[in-house]
């Protein structure tokens, strides 16, 4: 009879709570969007709340026109005003045109409305910035010759003009003369320089490889095992981390227990090497880079740009606020004219290439290396269209 009771309920019975149900999965849903978007913190930190796998396929995805985009700047006041006061100014010596950040600042505006002598009519992709106002008028303007094709864009408009005597943060050695070792060279015509080779290597922090007893990652670990039972064995630990590190770089660490006693070094297994003793992987004592990331080291190296403060590869979005190595280089060639051909090699224009065994679609890359001017550029895309023509080459887990 229970059954039959069960089968004869109507069947409106049972449907009031299902139909709740898609109600407050949506006012749950709304609700987490609300709070979401309340909590999101500000830029540059926004990403740091975004999934992992979305964060990466942005970096990885296609981009619009780097100078079609248009940014809004605000006006931040400097926050330390007694150091750019008008007693700490600089006047102009030598090849330095001086340092008077301010909104009242003459020097600023003397390099502001100044042409340089030595710009040509038709300056080159990288000097545009130093354009006549009749000329910066246009939204984009074609520059120096068709082999080139790079266009010189807008820089002088709402005031958005890099000014070095008017930046706070500028550190100069330009007021000071050349070093006399390099002076006396230069003078002799004894160097001749006919090749020019940028070479960047990825590094990484000296005290983390190896990891040093005693540096300041050491200690933050240890900071994190105070009071706790292993507290007394976290340096037994930490120094079987990086012994090949230590193989590697021949850079030995003595690790010794809270007590003081030594600890007996981690067995390692040995290989053949020709690296004498003392020698081993390069090590630059005081050396610093200018980025965490490698992309934005790559641009602070060959344009002197000051890197941003934001997550990804945002600086290829941007127009360099001065001339990056290859731009310069191609300011030479124009001015050496239209030889082709001259046996005086400091006649020879010079021919500005970028190569690299990865491939640079990696955060815009490829975006960045095009506007700093290079003429050939020579990735992983262009390594393996020409090793077609090369059957028995074999590629190699090679990555860097």
């Amino acid at each position: 009879m229970g059954k039959s009771i069960l089968l004869d309920l109507p069947p409106q019975a049972n449907t009031g709570s299902s139909r709740r149900h898609p109600k407050i999965l949506v006012l749950a849903i709304f609700l987490y969007l609300a709070l979401t978007a309340s909590l999101r913190p500000s830029s540059p930190y926004s990403q740091m709340s975004a999934s992992l796998p979305i964060t990466m396929l942005q970096m990885i995805g296609s981009h619009s026109d780097s100078q079609a985009n248009q940014y809004t700047f605000s006006r931040n006041p400097w926050p330390f005003p007694q150091l750019i006061h008008t007693t700490n100014w600089e006047k102009p010596k030598g090849y330095s045109k001086g340092w008077a950040p301010g909104d009242n600042s003459i020097l600023a505006q003397m390099y502001r409305d100044r042409l340089p002598t030595w710009l040509p009519e038709t300056p080159p992709a990288g000097f545009c910035k130093w354009l006549s106002s009749n000329q910066s008028n246009q939204v984009d303007r074609e520059v120096g010759d068709g082999d080139t094709g790079h266009v010189c864009h807008e820089t002088k408009v709402d005031g958005m003009f890099y000014n070095p005597v008017n930046d706070p943060l500028r550190i100069t050695n330009q007021d000071e003369g050349i070093l006399d070792i390099l002076s006396d060279a230069f003078r002799n015509g004894t160097v001749k320089i006919k090749h020019v080779a940028l070479i960047m290597l990825e590094s990484t922090r000296e005290e983390l490889f190896p990891l040093q007893q005693g540096s300041d990652i050491h200690n933050i670990i240890l900071d994190t095992h105070k009071g706790r039972k292993d507290g007394g064995d976290i340096n037994t630990l930490l120094s079987q981390l990086t012994p090949v590190a230590e193989k590697i770089t021949r850079k030995s660490v003595c690790w010794k227990r809270t007590n003081g006693s030594d600890l007996a070094k981690v067995p390692i297994p040995e290989w053949n090497g020709a690296t004498q003793d003392g020698y081993g992987g390069i090590n630059v004592i005081g050396g610093f880079a200018a980025a965490s990331l490698s992309l934005k080291s790559l641009a602070a190296t060959h344009c002197g740009v000051w890197p941003m403060p934001v997550d990804s590869f945002q600086e290829s979005e941007a127009q360099s606020y001065q001339p990056c190595i290859s731009q310069i280089l191609h300011l030479f060639n124009q001015m050496k004219g239209s030889k082709s051909f001259s046996n005086d090699f400091l006649e020879q224009k010079w021919l500005t290439a970028f190569f690299q065994s990865i491939t640079d679609k990696y955060d815009r890359q490829d975006t960045s290396n095009n506007e700093m001017g290079f003429e050939e550029i020579v990735a992983k895309d262009v390594l393996e269209q020409r090793a077609k023509a090369r059957s028995d080459l074999e590629e190699i887990n090679y990555f860097g």
